[in-house]
């Protein structure tokens, strides 16, 4: 089970077309800070690209806006 995975859990157990969380809700989802460069980089949030992305592509969800 990776970092991303509780992230991953609760979005499979989400329903609706959107979603939003803040970055609060997030880290308390996680149980654990999100990388500073979330913070900083909009491109942290891609759909794709990365390994932490499966964590909501995963679980059938897109980000649309940061």
């Amino acid at each position: 089970m990776g970092k991303y995975s509780p992230l991953e859990n609760y979005l499979k157990q989400c329903q609706g077309k959107t979603l939003t969380l803040t970055y609060k809700e997030i880290e308390q989802i996680l149980g654990d800070k999100l990388p500073m460069s979330a913070y900083k980089h909009q491109a942290w949030w891609a759909n794709g690209g990365h390994y932490y992305a499966e964590s909501w592509l995963g679980a059938g969800w897109k980000v649309d806006e940061v």
